[in-house]
């Protein structure tokens, strides 16, 4: 698989999320970066709620925090 288009799966809380490394590489001092790319199996769990993680997911792929997001966790 080209490097562009290598995916990780995040298995958080029993929800599988699709990250690309790419998009993970804009955060370089990211722990979800290294572990991807030290894994060769492009899978990894993470134990905790899987239902908050999206907020992280969507701001990965946008590079903005969803107005929902602020509001649940009041920030």
């Amino acid at each position: 698989m080209a490097e562009d288009t290598k995916t990780c799966i995040f298995n958080v809380g029993g929800c599988l999320y699709s990250i690309p490394i790419n998009r993970l590489s804009c955060f370089q001092e990211s722990l979800l970066l290294k572990e991807s790319v030290s894994n060769d199996h492009a899978r990894l769990f993470l134990d905790r709620d899987g239902f908050t993680f999206r907020h992280l997911h969507y701001y990965i792929h946008t590079g903005k925090l969803a107005s929902s997001c602020i509001s649940e966790v009041n920030i």
